[in-house]
């Protein structure tokens, strides 16, 4: 039995069979030539990609249809007496579709199957713009941009996303975004193209997608969000987002009972400790923020900076169910020894276990 789990263009033997086969792939085909030194019996599977729906899936052997059954994420089994110089044909055809982030989001992403669609938003105000050698060097160091800012991609009664991209003529792979959303001059502006051929500039890959009587509360309500998040981020001095592997890798995590999970947000629950690293170089932290998720398990636990005991928060504290903040004041600290780094650690009592956690902020 051999299988075509891959469609690139390639020649490889098969083993342990003496017989070549090169895939010569175009847009949506790819064509498998098989060269044999003589007739041989065996059974081969064609991987019916899972973004291909079921009756859409195509194959030609010697140019003569064959009947395909596969469903999406399955295997077209096809056996039969290959002779020298066989041709198969697996035709892969494409289309346009929405894809929104989890959690009932209403952010979604163009994906022109297999491939992720992104939009260009210009070159300016991009300094930094290579990484580092350092973990935290990965992130361009250019301002952000509003997202109250950015168009909004409106879709009518009885017409879905997905159909309104619209192919430019003579160039595969691009879509206008013209009459797509609001601001209309915007979109007028933007082209959707294959994510991995931008480079060196902005990009929009995940959109808002409303319908068109919505568009000024919602740019209201973009508004008033970042507003908050600026405010936020301006009392902040450091946070670890608990959970995602590269914010806890860039504040030295460690931990011993402290599993993760994932609502459509990331957090950790703690049953015995967790240590973190936050920045506080001028020593101006005043309170210690923590966004619960609010389960009905909340043990207590004591909080440990530098290696002193700061404060202990009592079992069922704070009394609230679903998602939540608590700010907890600290007394005056001196700048940290080690640099701008203050280590943290949450040790729960007796074994008891937090509440489930999804983000510790530092505050001045």
């Amino acid at each position: 039995m051999q299988a075509i789990e891959k469609f690139p263009l390639s020649c490889v033997r098969l083993l342990p069979g003496p017989f070549w086969h090169a895939q010569q792939k175009d847009m949506e085909a790819t064509r498998l030539n098989l060269a044999m030194p003589a007739p041989k019996e065996f059974s081969l599977n064609v991987r019916h990609p899972a973004w291909i729906p079921a009756g859409k899936l195509t194959v030609r052997i010697n140019g003569e249809p064959q009947a395909v059954s596969s469903l999406p994420g399955t295997y077209l089994l096809i056996r039969r007496l290959w002779q020298d110089g066989d041709e198969v044909e697996v035709g892969l055809p494409m289309r346009m579709q929405v894809e929104f982030l989890p959690g009932h989001s209403a952010w979604a992403a163009f994906v022109y199957w297999p491939i992720v669609l992104a939009a260009k938003a210009g070159e300016s105000d991009m300094p930094d713009l290579r990484a580092g050698e350092a973990s935290n060097t990965q992130m361009a160091k250019g301002p952000l941009y509003s997202r109250a800012s950015a168009p909004v991609v409106l879709s009518w009664a009885g017409e879905s996303p997905e159909d309104l991209p619209k192919p430019i003529p003579g160039r595969p792979l691009t879509f206008r975004l013209e009459g797509l959303g609001s601001p209309e001059e915007s979109m007028r502006s933007l082209v959707l193209q294959p994510f991995h051929t931008i480079h060196d500039a902005r990009y929009i890959i995940y959109w808002r997608v409303a319908v068109p009587g919505d568009y000024d509360a919602i740019f209201a309500a973009l508004k008033e969000e970042e507003d908050a998040a600026m405010h936020l981020d301006a009392h902040t001095l450091d946070a670890i987002q608990l959970g995602e592997q590269q914010p806890e890798a860039d504040h030295n995590f460690l931990r011993d009972g402290a599993d993760f999970s994932f609502d459509g947000h990331t957090w950790r629950r703690v049953a015995d400790w967790m240590a973190f690293d936050l920045r506080d170089p001028a020593g101006a932290a005043t309170r210690l923020r923590i966004s619960y998720a609010g389960t009905e398990i909340a043990g207590s636990f004591d909080v440990f900076i530098d290696g002193l005991e700061i404060l202990t928060v009592p079992e069922g504290s704070p009394a609230k169910t679903g998602p939540h903040i608590a700010d907890y004041p600290l007394p005056n600290m001196a700048p940290p020894d080690a640099g701008a780094l203050r280590k943290f650690r949450i040790d729960t009592h007796n074994g008891t276990c937090t509440d489930a956690m999804y983000e510790i902020r530092l505050m001045k």
